[in-house]
């Protein structure tokens, strides 16, 4: 007779029978038995792939329900109020996404407490946000690079064009030493021009340098306070979909499984 034992291993009874007693003597060794896993990465992965594409499928759904409300024939604003509906069905397709992949997930996963299918959805969650930040960052950086390197394209065929300038002049000044002479009296002249120029310029800015102080202030504000919003804005879609998913994970355990004793076994 073998007995289930809360670590994981059989208490097996041996029956013996003592001559002096009538009763039996019973002896108990411990068998080790094989625990039942607790998480299974493949539903995981399961769960984050459709969570994913669902938010897809809904962005794309929102993006064409939105394109088509925009009239700018008859609007005078078309793309007011455009802002705050692709937010709001931003929440909302990212909650449904993960609702969808914690469910998938807490069900291929075959635990049958509700425990471990919300512990299934929440891993489903960690690695879609992980998954979904690292693309953005990687096709930012992408942008990022491309722009980059076609500034230093350019900034070389400028260099390049400007030598070829110079190196012109060069060969035109030294044939014509009149053009010389002209060329330096114009030069002095705009050095003096710019310099006038300059003065006026830092009067004015002294002038307005409180002015200039009060919207930088203003705007130092408003970029903070931006970001403020936006970081908690964020902070409380990603709490929802922690919560969302684990739902889901736990809504879509397999309750038709009965647990006795640390494992896990059909009901009849």
């Amino acid at each position: 007779m073998n007995h289930k034992t809360a670590g994981g291993t059989a208490a097996r009874e041996t029956q013996a029978y003592d001559p002096d007693d009538a009763g039996p003597t019973v002896h108990q060794t411990a068998a080790p038995v094989a625990l039942v896993r607790r998480i299974s990465w493949g539903a995981v992965f399961a769960g984050a792939v459709v969570a994913l594409a669902t938010q897809l499928l809904l962005g794309m759904l929102g993006l064409g329900i939105g394109a088509s409300t925009i009239n700018p024939t008859t609007e005078q604003n078309p793309a007011n109020g455009l802002g705050t509906g692709a937010a709001i069905w931003f929440t909302i397709s990212t909650l449904l996404s993960l609702f969808a992949g914690g469910m998938v997930a807490g069900r291929l996963a075959g635990m049958p407490l509700r425990a471990d299918g919300m512990l299934h959805g929440l891993v489903v969650w960690g690695t879609s946000t992980l998954l979904t930040f690292y693309l953005l960052t990687t096709a930012i950086g992408g942008i990022i690079g491309g722009t980059a390197s076609i500034l230093g394209k350019g900034l070389s065929v400028a260099g390049q064009g400007a030598a070829t300038a110079a190196t012109a002049a060069g060969n035109a000044a030294s044939s014509n030493p009149d053009a010389v002479g002209q060329a330096q009296g114009k030069l002095g002249q705009l050095q003096t021009e710019a310099q006038d120029k300059i003065g006026q310029l830092k009067g004015q800015a002294q002038a307005n340098a409180p002015e200039i102080e009060a919207k930088a202030r203003q705007a130092g504000e408003a970029t903070a306070s931006g970001v403020s919003k936006a970081a908690l804005a964020t902070f409380v879609i990603l709490l929802l979909g922690a919560i969302a998913a684990a739902i889901g994970g736990g809504r879509a355990a397999p309750h038709d499984l009965t647990v006795a004793r640390g494992t896990a076994r059909p009901t009849a």
